[in-house]
């Protein structure tokens, strides 16, 4: 019940529902199908649930599944090599944290590996359950909230850090999410963020293709249908460029990119070149003549926002 205007929300398996209500979007019957979802694989594991979820997706066949079920297994190893190469400095140890378009909970989880407390929303109600089984299965506390990156369910000031991965090129509105993140971000606060490079010259990883990022926006859906006969839905992709211009136009924080290293665990599943590729690239991302070029070109950037810390320095 939200004590300033009355309005009750639900509760779904342990996890609250405090999404607004969506055009086109039926919230009662995920509901509905996520308590169902609940009873239905009562006592499975994370793995199990979400395979049950995947199968039952029209085209989703048995190779994409486990492709899929693998990428969520392995993700909280992968956080906490995140975690060791940029983001533990960015959460506070005994501060609220929140992951910002957590998906199925790998980052949560890979966190409470590391005894680090993160809270999560999302947009999904049954990727929150899969979260939900992942966390406790790594030893973590799930504090989850199903909600709108255009408008938090939290109040002004009350976050210290905020991590938001590979979330912001699936956002229309991105200037809303920027300006809702700075609204509950603590002065001195930080967002950290991962995106794809709209201008790599690798492949699209959303789509598995070269060349998307190059076309005009408008022509992007029709190239990827035509490559590979599936629509290229809630795809946004940016440069660095973009995302810095978007920053300053949207929100008063401060912007730093980072150019990241390809992880390990991915390397280790490539083909002999491309893994040659791949550490090469980890090699001489940092030297100082080839950032620029990185930043342009690079297969994905990382970034950190600051908000201000004090209101005065604030637009």
């Amino acid at each position: 019940m939200c004590t300033e205007c009355g309005a009750s929300y639900p509760s779904v398996a342990g996890i609250l529902d405090l999404r607004l209500e969506l055009p086109g979007y039926d919230l009662d019957e995920e509901r509905e199908t996520v308590r169902w979802l609940v009873q239905e694989t009562d006592g499975a594991s994370a793995e199990e649930t979400l395979r049950y979820v995947l199968a039952s997706r029209d085209g989703w066949e048995p190779g994409r599944v486990g492709h899929r079920v693998r990428q969520v297994i392995e993700a909280p190893l992968r956080a906490e090599d995140e975690l060791t190469e940029w983001l533990r400095g960015v959460l506070e140890p005994d501060g609220l944290n929140l992951d910002l378009g957590c998906g199925p909970g790998g980052f949560i989880a890979g966190a409470a590996r590391q005894n680090l407390s993160v809270a999560g929303i999302d947009l999904s109600l049954s990727g929150l359950l899969i979260a939900k089984r992942l966390i406790e299965e790594h030893g973590g506390l799930p504090k989850l909230a199903a909600g709108l990156a255009e408008a938090l369910p939290l109040p002004s000031g009350a976050v210290d850090a905020v991590v938001s991965l590979d979330v912001v090129e699936h956002l229309p509105d991105r200037c809303s999410y920027l300006r809702q993140v700075e609204r509950v971000l603590r002065p001195g606060g930080r967002l950290a963020f991962a995106t794809p490079n709209r201008f790599s010259l690798t492949a699209e990883p959303h789509v598995g293709i070269w060349g998307v990022g190059w076309l005009p926006q408008r022509y992007q859906k029709a190239y990827v249908r035509w490559r590979t006969g599936d629509e290229y839905e809630s795809v946004w992709l940016l440069s660095s460029y973009d995302m810095k211009r978007l920053v300053a136009r949207c929100t008063g924080m401060t912007l730093e990119v980072i150019i990241p290293a390809v992880p390990r665990q991915e390397i280790a599943a490539f083909g002999r070149l491309k893994a040659t590729m791949g550490r090469l690239y980890n090699r001489v991302r940092a030297w100082p003549f080839v950032k620029p070029i990185m930043l342009m070109i690079g297969p994905f950037f990382r970034a950190v926002a600051t908000k201000p810390a004090t209101a005065t320095a604030q637009r």
